[in-house]
């Protein structure tokens, strides 16, 4: 049987999800709705996509220094860290 939240395998006799916590019931199912299977996957496709825009951002760096040079390098380093101090 499958946790219905995470879908991680549960033993006949568990009463807890070994890898969310959800307790199970006497047939082997979360107590919760099949909808939250949808939640992880949507969970992980935010991931992939966190994924992607870190990709992205490291290639528009790269572009950066190769087509302006250094100097324009240092200036959005230093504004990146202004931004962030003044975001704390």
């Amino acid at each position: 049987m499958f946790c219905t939240n995470c879908g991680n395998k549960i033993e006949l006799g568990e009463k807890f999800c070994t890898s969310c916590g959800q307790t199970v019931n006497s047939s082997g199912e979360k107590n919760a709705p099949k909808t939250n299977v949808v939640k992880t996957e949507s969970n992980t496709i935010k991931q992939l996509l966190k994924i992607c825009l870190w990709v992205a951002l490291v290639g528009f760096g790269i572009w950066l220094i190769v087509a302006l040079g250094p100097l324009w390098i240092i200036a959005i380093i230093l504004l990146l860290i202004l931004f962030v101090v003044a975001n704390k």
